[in-house]
């Protein structure tokens, strides 16, 4: 787990690996009445316009650990076919 201020330049390395892959999953959360000082938004349209909040990631993560699915990921998912 991390937490990165967006408005910080980070410079990983390139993934230099010839047989693995790195995969990276990341959630940006800001209060709706700040707008973007500097640095435009990263998520895709159809994802932000869902507004997810965090709480409703906590649910679905809960649900997905008692193993009922993950109802909110698979209504996201779905925004991106």
């Amino acid at each position: 787990c991390a937490i990165f201020d967006s408005r910080c330049l980070h410079c990983g390395t390139a993934n230099q690996s010839k047989s693995d892959s790195r995969a990276l999953f990341y959630f940006s959360f800001k209060l709706p009445a700040v707008g973007y000082p500097g640095n435009p938004p990263s998520i895709r349209p159809e994802l932000g316009a869902a507004q997810v909040t965090l709480e409703q990631l906590l649910d679905d993560l809960a649900c997905f650990s008692l193993g009922n699915g993950q109802p909110l990921m698979d209504e996201l998912s779905e925004r991106l076919r």
